[in-house]
């Protein structure tokens, strides 16, 4: 992960670059990112905690969960709800968590086997290449939708021959749409190109990561 960020930071692969420019991708990257690797099975709730004391000390604007089938089930919480009004504490306790600490908390979700099979009908541009996920297509099922304020699906035709360097960004769900946020209309997704080597993306032609020139 540090990898791939400090790669989009310099817009070049480390093997490319020299090494006073990695060093200093790389210090810029911890000032601003911290990733919290786990080498044992944890709970929403000890994530949680984690998350809470680092807070105090880096303090964070964005979490992100990836993904939430990586974290171990509450056990006693599990028997006394059942799976479904569990998700539904979880995605609560996730939803305050984020309003008392003033931050933004993305959940990555993957979808169920019967959505993976979904694929695109004969005659469609994309024919036969899996579909993008729709909001209940997840694990667990519209109830994530139902808690969260926005949901992204983002999909890539790995398998195209012409488009697998596109990220398709479609915006299922903006509970708020004062400021002129809105859904993605229907297969109109926000196509993201990928840049050569995958060390950032386009949007209309134009880096959407651009050095900020000193001086």
């Amino acid at each position: 992960i540090v990898r791939k960020i400090i790669e989009y930071k310099m817009q070049k692969t480390i093997n490319e670059a020299s090494d006073l420019a990695i060093e200093e991708a790389l210090n810029w990257c911890d000032k601003h990112f911290k990733v919290m690797d786990v080498d044992k099975l944890v709970t929403y709730k000890d994530l949680l905690a984690d998350a809470l004391i680092l807070k105090k000390s880096f303090n964070y604007n964005c979490l992100l969960i990836d993904p939430y089938n990586s974290l171990a089930k509450d056990n006693t919480l599990l028997k006394s709800l059942g799976g479904h009004e569990y998700d539904y504490q979880v995605a609560t306790e996730f939803r305050l968590f984020a309003k008392t600490n003033n931050i933004t908390l993305y959940l990555n979700a993957h979808g169920v086997t019967e959505a993976l099979r979904r694929s695109h009908p004969k005659g469609h541009e994309y024919e036969y290449l899996p579909q993008p996920l729709s909001m209940a297509s997840v694990e667990g099922g519209g109830k994530w939708a139902n808690r969260a304020d926005d949901v992204i699906c983002v999909h890539r035709y790995t398998s195209s021959p012409s488009d697998w360097m596109y990220s398709n960004i479609h915006v299922l769900k903006v509970k708020e749409n004062e400021t002129g946020g809105r859904c993605t209309p229907f297969e109109q997704p926000i196509r993201l190109k990928m840049l050569q080597n995958n060390v950032g993306f386009e949007f209309l032609g134009k880096s959407l990561l651009v050095p900020v020139k000193k001086g």
